[in-house]
C-alpha cells in the first residue's frame, strides 16, 4: 500500500459536495445500459454453471494470457447455454497465495452480437483460495459485503452468486464445485453510473466528493478492512460523474476484511493493529456535524443490514454468529458518542503522514 512520491496533476477546480441521502440514487446515475451478460446471469439465489478449462495452465502463476474454456449454464427459461469464453488468472495476493486464482472470463465478440448485448465481453470471477467448506464460508462472507455496500450506496459493484463446477479438461474431467462471486465489469459499472474513471494515477483526497468519500471510509471500517488506499487507487476505483463535478470512490476485494477473517489475512505492518478483525478508522476528518450525517445513514440501514445477514441461507452457524457479533460491534461504536468520537472523530486523518 505505499505510494510513491509522484507529483499531483492538475485535475480541475474543487469538486461539489452532493446534497441529500447518497443512498438514493439520483436521477443522473439510473440505470442507462441495455442487456449485457452479466444482467441475464443475476438471479435472486444462486446461479448454477459449469466452467470446463484446464488447470494446469489456469494455475500457471506466471500466465498473462487467455485460455479457452466452456461456460455452460440454464438460462431463465431453463435452456442450456454453453458458451465458448476464453479465461485467464487475475489478481496479485490471492493469485500467489491461493490454490486456485480469481479468473476473468471473456465472451467472444460474436457471443454478444447474436444476443444484442451491450459490448462488455470481460466478467469477473472470484473463487474459493482452496477447498473446503470453510473457504467456502469466506467467499460467502465476501459476497455479502457487496449487497451490504449495494444497500448504502449505488456507487458500487454488483455482484452474483454462484455455484460452479469447475472441470478440468487437462485431467479427464476431475472436478470440483464451489461457491464463488460472478461481477460486472469495471466498464459496465461505470456506465451504469454514467460515469468515467479518472487515470491510474496519484489521486489527492481534495478531488474527491467529501460526502461519498466519508460513507466509503466508514463503510470500510465497518467490515474491518484496511486493504485500501485511495492514493495509489489500491482496491478503489475513482470515478467521475458525467454532467457533475463529483468524483467518487468505489470499493472492492475485501478478502482481507475482519468480516471475512480469512486465516491468510494479516494487516499492514504500518498499521497499529495486530489481526484484521481490529477496526482501524482511515477516512479524513470533517466537522462532527457532517460526520453524524454519515453516521445517520449507516444507523438508518442498521435493521436492513443485519436482517440481511440473519436470513442469509448460505451461511453455516459460525458464520451467521461471528458476522452477527462483528456487526453489532460496529453499531454499538456507532451509537455511542463517546466511541465515535474515539474511534472516528480524533481517529481520522490517518493517511496524512502517508499523502505526499
Amino acid at each position: 500500500m505505499k505510494s510513491s512520491k509522484i507529483l499531483l496533476p492538475v485535475i480541475g477546480v474543487l469538486f461539489l459536495i452532493f446534497q441529500g441521502n447518497l443512498s438514493a440514487i439520483p436521477s443522473h446515475l439510473q440505470y442507462n445500459v441495455d442487456s449485457t451478460f452479466f444482467e441475464s446471469f443475476l438471479r435472486d439465489s444462486f446461479l448454477n454453471m459449469t466452467l470446463e478449462l484446464d488447470f494446469k495452465q489456469i494455475k500457471n502463476r506466471k500466465l498473462d494470457t487467455y485460455k479457452s474454456g466452456t461456460l455452460s449454464l440454464a438460462d431463465r427459461n431453463g435452456q442450456l447455454q454453453q458458451l465458448k469464453v476464453e479465461v485467464k488468472p487475475r489478481g496479485n495476493m490471492r493469485r500467489k497465495i491461493c490454490d486456485f486464482p480469481p479468473l476473468r472470463i471473456r465472451f467472444s465478440k460474436e457471443e454478444v452480437s447474436a444476443r444484442g448485448f451491450k459490448d462488455y465481453r470481460k466478467l469477473e470471477l472470484a473463487t474459493v483460495c482452496d477447498k473446503g467448506e470453510s473457504y467456502e464460508q469466506y467467499i460467502l462472507r465476501e459476497y455479502v459485503i457487496y449487497k451490504l455496500y449495494n444497500l448504502l450506496t449505488p456507487y458500487s459493484f454488483r455482484a452474483q452468486l454462484a455455484k460452479v463446477n469447475f472441470v478440468d479438461t487437462g485431467s479427464k474431467g476431475k472436478s470440483f464445485e464451489s461457491y464463488a462471486i460472478l461481477f460486472e465489469s469495471t466498464d459496465e459499472m461505470i456506465d451504469r453510473l454514467n460515469g468515467r474513471e479518472l487515470p491510474k494515477r496519484y489521486v489527492s483526497s481534495r478531488i474527491l466528493n467529501n460526502d461519498a468519500c466519508e460513507l466509503f471510509s466508514i463503510f470500510q471500517f465497518m467490515i474491518g478492512n484496511t486493504d485500501w488506499y485511495v492514493h495509489n487507487q489500491h482496491n478503489v476505483k475513482i470515478i467521475g460523474i458525467k454532467n457533475t463535478a463529483d468524483v467518487v470512490p468505489v470499493a472492492y476485494d475485501f478478502d482481507y476484511a475482519g468480516f471475512v477473517n480469512a486465516p491468510y489475512a494479516v494487516p499492514q505492518d504500518e498499521l497499529k493493529i495486530r489481526h484484521v478483525t481490529e477496526r482501524y478508522y482511515q477516512g479524513y476528518c470533517r466537522s462532527e456535524e457532517e460526520t453524524m450525517q454519515t453516521v445517520r445513514l449507516f444507523l438508518d440501514k442498521k435493521a436492513e443490514i443485519l436482517n440481511y445477514c440473519e436470513s442469509f441461507a448460505y451461511f453455516d452457524e459460525r458464520s451467521k454468529k461471528q458476522v452477527r457479533n462483528y456487526l453489532e460491534e460496529f453499531f454499538g461504536i456507532i451509537e455511542n458518542p463517546k466511541a465515535i468520537k474515539s474511534e472516528l472523530l480524533k481517529h481520522c486523518n490517518q493517511w496524512l503522514g502517508r499523502e505526499k
